[in-house]
């Protein structure tokens, strides 16, 4: 199965990106959402801001396709200043990555270049060790995109099915050893126990 690109993620999610809760302009699609200090997700989405078109299409498929409650810091908290690194917003980022049960590591060409993502993380690994790599490409590719961050290598990653139809949404992401093609499992298992398991 190919690393997911962009061009996949704009056929994945079609028209529904278009639907009345995504159809805001990208500057105005903060939900403003009531993040208190009790609310807990299923999935922080660490991500490059420059990745913002494609993280609004994969927070829709985790959303609304598979029903899970995702944090991205500019939807669920537009008063952090991302661009400020400071005690007070790390604090903020700790407290909300105490909440979420897994991390998905949004890979791209435009990673290297996030203040946060590689301190996510490391925090996230720490706290509860379900981390996976979603890498997402420019193009079509099942060749590696870790070279130069081998670090990433050590940890399962995601592959989203572009051909899915199952309407529980528990065929769209795939969560793979990053040492054994044949040893994987559905989102949905490995949110719930961190296991992979080895498939004929």
């Amino acid at each position: 199965m190919p690393l997911l690109s962009k061009a996949d993620l704009r056929n994945i999610v079609g028209n529904d990106y278009q639907s009345a809760t995504f159809s805001k302009s990208l500057d105005q699609s903060v939900r403003h959402a009531a993040a208190d200090s009790t609310t807990r997700y299923d999935v922080f989405l660490s991500h490059s801001y420059l990745d913002r078109e494609s993280v609004l299409r994969i927070n829709y498929i985790l959303e609304e396709r598979m029903k899970l409650d995702v944090f991205v810091d500019w939807i669920e908290r537009p008063d952090l200043d991302r661009s400020n690194v400071s005690p007070e917003n790390a604090e903020a980022m700790r407290d909300v990555m105490g909440r979420c049960s897994t991390l998905l590591y949004a890979l791209s060409a435009n990673s290297s270049q996030s203040k946060w993502m590689p301190w996510e993380l490391g925090y996230s690994d720490a706290k509860h060790g379900r981390i996976a790599i979603l890498p997402i490409t420019e193009t079509a590719t099942t060749t590696s995109v870790f070279s130069g961050q081998e670090f990433l290598g050590l940890y399962p990653y995601i592959n989203i099915d572009t051909k899915a139809n199952d309407d529980s949404g528990d065929r769209y992401l795939w969560v793979h050893d990053p040492t054994s093609w044949n040893k994987y499992a559905i989102f949905h298992s490995w949110r719930g126990n961190g296991q992979l398991y080895d498939h004929p």
